[in-house]
């Protein structure tokens, strides 16, 4: 069954950024277990039901599952999410090993999204500015306040509803080759890019799977 966010997770609410350079918080910082461990849990919801009547709606199609409960869709807040812990990684070549024929085209398809959904939603929180020893420009306030949805309450619901999207009793490919190289070793068709994106991540230092 599909079900849509509740209310409470999509009313906005107003919430303090903490970005000061020397804030700590779980998903900041050098690389360790326990924060590949959250980046995790953050991308954990992979996929969603949606009923043919909804994409109608918005003029789309999508797979329909083998289970006849649904089509497959994703969420685009967990694609950049994925975007932005790829990114991560990326900046990180002394701790993780990513092995990608196609890694710049990977990383400019994660960096536009990223660009184009900043634009989209052009927030307006205005910065202030304070001065601060020895330093002869003004110095940002980074402690600002926006307009949020409740994350946790829109996390959990994500979660209960979600399934894993690479489950072949719920959906596969009846034109899938398995001699060929996985999606991102090999020149795709641009115009044919696939839903789930299987490319390898790589291994932490601690050989843990990302």
């Amino acid at each position: 069954m599909f079900l849509l966010p509740p209310q409470d997770a999509m009313k906005l609410e107003r919430k303090t950024f903490y970005l000061s350079l020397d804030d700590v918080n779980p998903y900041k910082g050098r690389p360790r277990p326990e924060l590949d461990q959250a980046w995790r849990d953050l991308v954990a919801p992979t996929a969603f039901r949606y009923p043919g009547w909804a994409l109608e709606k918005i003029n789309r199609t999508s797979l329909p599952l083998k289970d006849n409960s649904g089509h497959v869709v994703t969420l685009d807040v967990y694609h950049q999410l994925h975007c932005l812990k790829f990114v991560r990684q990326y900046i990180h070549p002394e701790y993780y090993t990513i092995n990608q024929t196609r890694l710049e085209d990977h990383l400019d398809h994660c960096l536009d999204g990223i660009r184009q959904h900043i634009m989209c939603h052009a927030d307006p929180a205005p910065n202030t500015y304070q001065w601060i020893p020895d330093y002869d420009h003004p110095w940002p306030v980074f402690n600002t306040e926006h307009q949020c949805i409740n994350w946790e309450k829109f996390h959990a619901w994500a979660l209960e509803n979600s399934f894993n999207g690479f489950d072949e009793n719920l959906i596969s490919n009846p034109d899938f080759r398995p001699e060929m190289p996985p999606p991102f070793e090999f020149k795709l068709d641009k115009s044919n890019m696939p839903l789930f994106d299987q490319h390898i991540e790589g291994r932490d230092a601690y050989e843990h799977d990302n």
